[in-house]
């Protein structure tokens, strides 16, 4: 409870009735309760008892206690009197509405109101938006040990659900990179979460799925600014069974949701968001066989629907989304004999086209986008970073250091905004600062890399998918 000198106390005596005998306390005997009840005016007993109507005041936290009452008659008459008192309360802009029944030694039923004004500041000597404001940034590997400060912290950071709820209410922004990993010993698939402003890892709960699933075969897919990630597909392990999955996860929510299933269990496939939508083309079925069909997810309706035949059977190496439309290659395959098929989708005609010589020859690694070029990360270590031109269907390098020697593959690649994360093995992460300049009337590039080292706890991970979610 706050100090009594910021409580301010109204006692109203709200029914009182005569009587000639000393009402007999219950306790939770059916006589004593058809006494009390019975005293207990018709007006009352009609009251809705939802006391949920309660928590139409957001901002104050209700106490209810009763003595020698039973439930059902305290909440008849909790809902009578707040009519009386909705003024009073909003008046004094109370945080804590405790209400108090108990018995009266002259047979009457007493109603104490305690409303009391924010007693406990979040941050002595600050206003609370302020303060919330403060709290708000902490890092979430701190929320530990800072919840067992008050009770309000512990409110605050009691929770992720809670703390990036109320991030999301008050417009909070900042990039967090979360990596789809696997243990290089026991095949075991988890998340980790790299907060991109105070360079701490945390986990996210695990993905609801029944199956062992192969950490490669599957396709994650972000919608950054709503804070969603989606994984698709996948393949059973050591089963080469290909699957239907589709899991969503929420970051203000902190939890996974079932999704209807794909049309096609696919694994090793293209995917891509473009305006809203998920797209999936490609990949392999059972037996290993590559498909040539195609499907999109709208999130908001939740059901897919097949889309125009790619026209060839082929698995994904890489996948991108340039120009509203979307890129698919089966890269390069050994003995090299062969110049690698790629395919393009555009979502406004509902049409496929073959890729361009030099784009699909040229495509040597993993894929982002960045101030609307197609850069590739080659999967060879020490090796420059390149982008694609595509007035002259051609490849250039971009200029500034290759990519850090820490960065070992396998690769995960992603980008946001200016900059491209590149996750290798042990979860170390470059990042990449992308700067351009225009010169003779075109574009010219140059990257400049930062390494987040991980912690030795993470040192057994290999990244499968990294995605950017803002929140």
């Amino acid at each position: 409870m706050p100090a009594r000198k910021h409580e301010h106390y109204t006692r109203l005596q709200y029914y009182k009735q005569p009587t000639n005998r000393t009402p007999r306390r219950a306790h939770h005997d059916q006589p004593a309760l058809s006494f009390i009840y019975g005293r207990i005016p018709i007006q009352l007993r009609a009251a809705n008892s939802n006391l949920s109507k309660l928590l139409l005041f957001q901002n104050f936290r209700l106490v209810f206690s009763a003595r020698s009452l039973a439930f059902s008659v305290w909440r008849s008459i909790t809902l009578s009197i707040f009519a009386q008192v909705k003024k009073e309360v909003k008046a004094l802009c109370a945080w804590h509405l405790a209400l108090k029944l108990y018995f009266g030694q002259k047979g009457f039923i007493v109603i104490r109101i305690e409303l009391a004004i924010n007693g406990q500041p979040l941050i002595p000597g600050l206003p609370d938006d302020v303060a919330l404001n403060c709290l708000l940034r902490l890092p979430v590997q701190s929320h530990a040990a800072c919840r067992s400060v008050c009770k309000r912290w512990h409110q605050l950071l009691g929770s992720k659900e809670q703390f990036f709820t109320r991030r999301k209410e008050l417009g909070f922004h900042d990039p967090w990179l979360f990596v789809f990993a696997f243990h290089k010993c026991t095949g075991k698939i988890q998340w980790q979460v790299l907060d991109l402003n105070h360079f701490t890892w945390n986990t996210i709960p695990l993905m609801p799925c029944k199956d062992k699933v192969c950490p490669h075969g599957l396709r994650c897919v972000a919608m950054p600014h709503e804070g969603m990630l989606f994984v698709c597909g996948g393949m059973v392990s050591d089963v080469d069974c290909p699957l239907d999955l589709v899991l969503k996860f929420e970051m203000h929510k902190n939890r996974w949701t079932v999704m209807n299933q794909m049309i096609t269990a696919r694994s090793f496939f293209a995917s891509g968001v473009i305006n809203g939508l998920i797209y999936v083309a490609g990949g392999n079925s059972t037996d290993l066989f590559e498909l040539d069909s195609a499907e999109v997810l709208d999130p908001m309706k939740g059901y897919w629907c097949p889309i125009a035949s790619m026209g060839t059977n082929m698995a994904s190496y890489d996948a991108a989304v340039l120009d509203g439309k979307l890129l698919v290659t089966e890269g390069w395959l050994w003995p090299f004999f062969v110049s690698p098929r790629g395919q393009v989708y555009d979502p406004h005609t509902n049409n496929w086209e073959n890729m361009a010589v030099g784009l699909r020859e040229g495509w040597t690694g993993s894929s982002v986008v960045v101030y609307g070029h197609l850069f590739v990360v080659s999967e060879h270590e020490r090796m420059k970073l390149k982008v694609y031109d595509g007035e002259f269907d051609s490849w250039e390098t971009v200029e500034g250091p290759p990519l850090p020697e820490q960065i070992c593959k396998p690769f995960s690649v992603n980008s946001s905004d200016c900059r491209i994360y590149v996750v290798g093995r042990n979860l170390h992460v470059a990042v990449g600062y992308v700067l351009r300049k225009q010169h003779a009337k075109k574009w010219r590039f140059s990257v400049r890399w930062h390494v987040i080292d991980a912690p030795e706890a993470l040192s057994d991970l290999t990244p499968s998918s990294s995605q950017v979610l803002f929140a």
